[in-house]
């Protein structure tokens, strides 16, 4: 029997990495905002808005991918 795909399971290990990814990604999207909200220079503003957006998607893949498995 071939199996196409690997199961939905992740390891301790792996569930104790990807909630410390939850927890980084937590911290620069806060850290981030209050830099964002405290700029006054509009290029600025706009990257620290790009690089938000970014670790908020990066955040919403990795809470997916929990939710996706078995455990």
């Amino acid at each position: 029997m071939i199996i196409s795909q690997p199961p939905k399971i992740l390891s301790i290990k792996d569930n104790m990495y990807i909630c410390d990814m939850l927890a980084n990604n937590l911290r620069c999207i806060k850290t981030i905002s209050e830099f964002r909200k405290k700029s006054t220079d509009q290029e600025i503003t706009n990257i620290l808005e790009s690089a938000e957006k970014m670790h908020i998607r990066h955040y919403d893949t990795l809470l997916e991918s929990l939710q996706d498995c078995e455990n």
